[in-house]
């Protein structure tokens, strides 16, 4: 692969120490790039930028488009493409001009830096830091931050549609979609669980939201819920690399994500996370056991209607067929989806197609999967079974 974030996070991360480092991007990103390196102690050579009436940005020269080439030519270098919106078209024109430097973007130059921290090239003091900032930004952004945001919105918006399921099943498309019809709808993967241990606040919030649920039934008033599926292996890998945070990376890992990543994987298939969910979770909240309903597998989708709820399952694999389906459940037939959620689109993407090529996965787990699993084959048809096995079988040890 022609960016190297994977080779970088995994065993070239002296490639800094080693090369001419240029920063592509003299705005916000590349600002941020900069500074970073300074702080790990990195020399930078220059900037790249295409505003040609550029000189200089943070006390570094900025050269061109063929002062990069050259440069590259004559020298090992380092780019690191410094860019958000426009970091696929800077990787395909270096790529097309056959620049041979050592290419890696701004997300691979900061996980990489945060998994390898405790390389000796960095100074102890730079360590520290980096230590006591993924501390920090673990505690602003803490799950109960997170679940008590949610609860507010259920307080604000008691109409609202529920998107409501595991994580990285497509939600995040469905929820955009049905703010940009004006709908109200609140995203959420927890509401019956307590995400923060035994934080008296959640917990109370919880039986908050219960009572005023059971009242709003009491009132003839429904509560409709949208909820999502997938199939268990592109589930599993896409919550491991969810958490692939800059400066805040919260899966285990180390130079070895292959490995890492099945050990994830062993043990979210190990809790049967995404099918046990609908006990925990949608069941304790609604009463309602999905998988006493027919699920309609060629259609991808099944419609549950009772006094109380109604419930919307879709397949995440036939989410685009089933658009009408959607608009008709919340009364938009002609609704078209947002789609802003793409892992392909992600800033990890570089990583996670490397992940997908290397990763070794035991058979016998998929087999607990895909074979043994009632739960799961309550959704899917042999045949698409079958092409999850095909799908993997280049993983498979």
């Amino acid at each position: 692969m022609y960016i190297k974030d994977y080779d970088f996070i995994t065993k070239d991360i002296g490639a800094l120490f080693e090369r001419e480092v240029i920063v592509y991007g003299a705005g916000y990103i590349g600002k941020r790039t900069a500074m970073l390196l300074e702080d790990a102690g990195v020399k930078i050579s220059c900037f790249c930028d295409q505003d040609e009436g550029r000189q200089q940005y943070m006390g570094y020269p900025v050269i061109d488009w063929e002062e990069m080439k050259n440069k590259a030519i004559c020298r090992k270098c380092v780019v690191i493409i410094a860019s958000i919106d426009y970091c696929d078209e800077i990787a395909k024109d270096l790529q097309k001009e056959q620049i041979g430097a050592y290419v890696i973007t701004w997300y691979g130059l900061q996980v990489g830096i945060e998994l390898n921290v405790e390389d000796v090239r960095f100074s102890k003091e730079f360590c520290a830091d980096m230590r006591e900032k993924k501390k920090m930004r673990m505690e602003l952004f803490s799950v109960f931050a997170i679940q008590g945001f949610r609860f507010r919105k259920f307080y604000e918006m008691p109409d609202a549609v529920l998107v409501y399921q595991p994580g990285k099943v497509g939600s995040q498309t469905i929820h955009c979609t049905l703010q940009k019809e004006k709908i109200d709808s609140i995203h959420t993967h927890y509401i019956m669980t307590n995400r923060c241990g035994n934080h008296a606040v959640i917990s109370r919030q919880i039986a908050y939201f219960h009572k005023q649920l059971i009242q709003k039934w009491e009132k003839g008033r429904k509560l409709k819920v949208i909820t999502l599926i997938r199939e268990p292996m592109a589930e599993a890998l896409a919550w491991y690399m969810q958490d692939f945070e800059p400066d805040m990376v919260t899966v285990p890992t180390s130079k070895d994500l292959a490995k890492c990543a099945q050990e994830y994987i062993q043990e979210k298939f190990a809790t049967n996370y995404e099918f046990e969910w609908f006990d925990k979770e949608l069941k304790k909240l609604t009463g309602i056991d999905i998988f006493q309903y027919p699920f309609d597998k060629e259609k991808g989708y099944a419609w549950i209607k009772t006094e109380k709820v109604e419930i919307l399952v879709l397949k995440m694999e036939q989410m685009n067929e089933n658009e009408g389906v959607v608009g008709a459940f919340v009364g938009k037939p002609d609704l078209k989806y947002a789609n802003n959620n793409i892992g392909a689109e992600k800033p990890y993407k570089y990583i996670y197609e490397e992940l997908k090529r290397v990763l070794r996965i035991p058979k016998e787990l998929l087999r607990g999967q895909y074979e043994d699993n009632r739960l799961f084959r309550h959704f899917y048809t042999q045949e698409e079974i079958d092409g999850f096995w095909k799908k993997w079988s280049g993983n498979l040890v």
